[in-house]
């Protein structure tokens, strides 16, 4: 009787949490002319940029068009802080987009110092004093995204070890893969520490990650991400949140930190660099799916960790010498989104040819 009451609770608590991780904000309520969860703002700052959300319109769309990277999606989203949730948007709703010039601030003083020089050559010749030019903001930009922090990779030390597992899900059928919503089984509960809503993220253990002889860490490829709905002494209930890739049984459980991705200003990319290396430099050492060729996007892991000072938001020249070792060619670029001792985790954000492994890197001058 007890199992039986248990495992009802635990559909119930399974229907109910699923609902909620599917359903838009409620409730809806008419403003002006439209309906929308929220409560938009109807007044705004001199100088910012409003556009109405259309039909059809994301956030992704919208940085795409309006801020030319899709990826700066949650720039809009910190403009807009009445959206509670990014997925849901409404048509009506206003979206407010940042001036992109701003002129420089000028004391009093200098205003009147500025004024009594205009005066002076009013009826000279020469253009008048105290006019500035506006400035430009340089806006710091996402180094990468979710699926960059949680769908790659992870590096730990070498003898790292997470105990828990999937070992089974509730349909029979599914005996190899599993993918988003399925209900699975973990082998650790109340007793083990296990608390519903607690997530993990699911994480394949590829061995140790090695540069030559020298052991840098242990690499986890990162497979999806559950959330525990409902644990019993020794197992535990859970939801596939998402899948990166197939999921198996028996793979690790790591518990989910949330990361901040790191944001950086973008300077221009040289293309050429003659002369020796001067900055700390290595290699990239590995690759997403182990992919030979590439491109702006991939991930990658770089042979520098904190050992050597590098930290999330720090940007990596790509360079490869010439066959007579006289000039090196800058290919590309960089950014690290984590980082462990000896080893980090980044995106390339810049390619100007085919990036390989091995191909060389060079700490860009903060």
């Amino acid at each position: 009787m007890k199992v039986a009451l248990r495992l009802a609770i635990c559909l119930i608590f399974i229907s109910s949490f699923v609902l909620t991780q599917t359903a838009p904000p409620k409730p809806l309520h008419f403003v002006k002319d439209h309906w929308t969860p929220y409560d938009p703002p109807t007044e705004f700052p001199e100088g910012v940029e409003v556009y109405i959300i259309q039909k059809g319109d994301t956030l992704w769309d919208l940085a795409s068009k309006k801020l030319g990277n899709p990826y700066l999606w949650p720039q809009i989203w910190e403009n807009n802080k009445y959206i509670q949730d990014a997925h849901w948007i409404y048509p009506g709703d206003p979206l407010v987009f940042g001036p992109q010039v701003a002129e420089t601030p000028i004391s009093e003083g200098e205003v009147k110092g500025e004024a009594e020089a205009v005066g002076e050559e009013k009826e000279g010749e020469g253009e008048p004093k105290g006019i500035r030019e506006p400035e430009i903001i340089a806006r710091p930009v996402p180094l990468g995204d979710d699926s960059d922090m949680y769908c790659f990779a992870k590096i730990t030390e070498p003898d790292a070890k997470f105990p828990l597992k999937i070992v089974d899900t509730d349909d029979p059928e599914v005996r190899h893969t599993l993918a988003q919503g399925q209900i699975v089984y973990i082998n650790g509960g109340s007793e083990e520490g296990v608390k519903p809503g607690d997530s993990f993220l699911i994480a394949r253990d590829e061995g140790l990650i090695k540069d030559g002889k020298e052991v840098l860490g242990r690499l986890w490829t990162l497979t999806g991400r559950i959330t525990v709905i409902c644990t019993q002494e020794h197992t535990s209930t859970a939801r596939v949140d998402y899948s990166c890739q197939s999921i198996y049984r028996g793979e690790n459980l790591i518990p989910f930190e949330l990361q901040p991705i790191p944001a950086r200003v973008i300077p221009p990319l040289e293309t050429t660099c003659s002369g020796d290396v001067e900055q700390i430099h290595g290699k990239i050492i590995y690759s997403k799916d182990e992919i030979v060729s590439l491109f702006n996007g991939h991930n990658v892991i770089v042979n520098m960790g904190t050992k050597e000072g590098i930290e999330p938001g720090t940007l990596l020249k790509i360079y490869r010498w010439l066959p007579d070792h006289s000039k090196r060619i800058i290919v590309g670029r960089v950014g690290i989104l984590a980082t462990h001792d000896r080893a980090s985790i980044g995106k390339i954000l810049e390619a100007n040819k085919e990036i390989y492994i091995g191909d060389e890197v060079e700490l860009e001058l903060k």
